[in-house]
């Protein structure tokens, strides 16, 4: 009855509350996600804003293609990076629940363990540390990065043409 009385906020809260080594990284690699999908949003609104400047023959010649792969590059190397402090974050956490959990059950009075299947309690501690280390390292950064792609998105949407977004958006909200 507890569990679903907490719902997803409050497991946040009791995720982010049980380790404070965790939370000065997690903010690095949800900042690291964040810009690297930013770099690749911009990547094409600044080619075509060199494009526009050789067009003008303000400059001279110039790689396009080693522009590109330099803002894309940055951006791949930010999303590894945030990904690489994650995997971390989520192996040590793993690791410390796995501690805690061990010596919890190390206190259970043995009549417990008589009513319950042994197999039953280590096949529940195995895999609920497991989703939870596969959700942080996965799931979690993937999420930040699609929400900041989503909204840079739009953001460049209107920034390029807002009727044309307007137009986007109320055909997706119609479809």
């Amino acid at each position: 009855a507890e569990k679903s009385k907490r719902g997803l906020r409050g497991v946040q809260r009791e995720l982010f509350s049980y380790s404070e080594r965790i939370r000065l990284p997690m903010l690095i690699a949800l900042v690291l996600a964040a810009a690297g999908a930013v770099l690749t949003i911009l990547g094409p609104n600044q080619l075509s804003k060199i494009t526009n400047l050789i067009s003008d023959s303000l400059m001279g010649e110039i790689d396009l293609a080693a522009i590109g792969r330099g803002i894309y590059a940055l951006s791949a190397l930010l999303t590894y990076i945030e990904h690489y402090i994650m995997a971390a974050v989520a192996l040590g956490l793993s690791k410390q629940m796995r501690r805690d959990l061990c010596a919890k059950i190390n206190r259970v009075p043995m009549s417990c363990f008589n009513r319950i299947a042994h197999g039953d309690i280590l096949s529940r501690v195995t895999n609920d540390v497991s989703t939870l280390q596969q959700a942080l390292s996965n799931s979690l950064p993937s999420m930040i990065s699609a929400v900041a792609q989503l909204t840079g998105c739009v953001i460049m949407m209107f920034v390029t043409e807002w009727r044309m977004a307007l137009a986007a958006i109320a055909a997706t909200m119609i479809g």
